[in-house]
């Protein structure tokens, strides 16, 4: 086949390739409004550990043993955060502002002794809230966790409070524009399925290709 007749099915199926386009294109203005992004509060805090007062070893080499100590004090508390206690915790504390926080709503990660908190949900001011009532709890020095984990009466600082973004943003542009795209290659495959399954005559061509012989002469389609 010529580029000519893949014009020629293309023109004759115009409101097929146009028409699924438009309802792909629709569909995904549609699906991007009526699911908002969900948004992501980070926050940052510092965890010092204090010496012991029973002996001086504590600060030996450095300050070395305080970095160990306070890098496996992080580890401990990214399990504490991310157990379904905590979020059950949070939730009571947070009165109903809150309905509840999924498996993956909050999630910890150290960076030598620095602890980030991610919170993810569905609305910027819950995001924020949650974040900071975790900042109040793990700041509190009379949490319970530290002293079932360590005798040492550890600080915990912010250093970054809650910054709230929302998750793809700037993406959900261009997902429109993929979607719309895939709906215009779809759209042309199926007007060529459509053709390649029409029995029609549609012209000269055609007939040349059916029957083997050339065409002499074709009447025109009246205008």
């Amino acid at each position: 086949m010529e580029l000519r007749e893949y014009w020629d099915i293309l023109r004759r199926r115009a409101w097929l390739v146009i028409g699924l386009t438009l309802l792909a294109l629709i569909a995904s203005l549609t699906a991007t409004v009526s699911f908002a992004a969900p948004h992501k509060a980070t926050m940052r805090l510092t965890v010092k550990p204090q010496a012991d007062s029973r002996s001086n070893f504590y600060y030996s080499y450095d300050e070395y043993y305080a970095y160990v100590s306070s890098e496996y004090l992080i580890d401990d508390l990214i399990e504490i955060i991310e157990s379904p206690s905590f979020r059950e915790e949070l939730v009571r504390r947070l009165e109903g502002k809150v309905a509840s926080l999924p498996d993956k709503a909050i999630e910890g990660k150290k960076a030598h002794r620095v602890l980030t908190i991610n919170v993810v949900t569905g609305s910027k001011d819950s995001a924020r809230l949650v974040a900071e009532t975790i900042g109040a709890l793990l700041t509190d020095p009379s949490a319970k966790y530290y002293s079932d984990l360590s005798w040492q009466n550890p600080t915990v600082t912010i250093v970054d409070p809650p910054n709230v973004v929302q998750l793809g943003e700037g993406r959900k542009y261009l997902d429109i524009g993929l979607r719309a795209v895939l709906g215009l290659i779809a759209a042309v495959g199926l007007a060529f399925l459509l053709d390649y399954l029409d029995g029609t005559i549609t012209g000269a061509q055609r007939v040349e290709m059916l029957i083997g012989l050339p065409v002499l002469g074709e009447i025109p389609r009246r205008e």
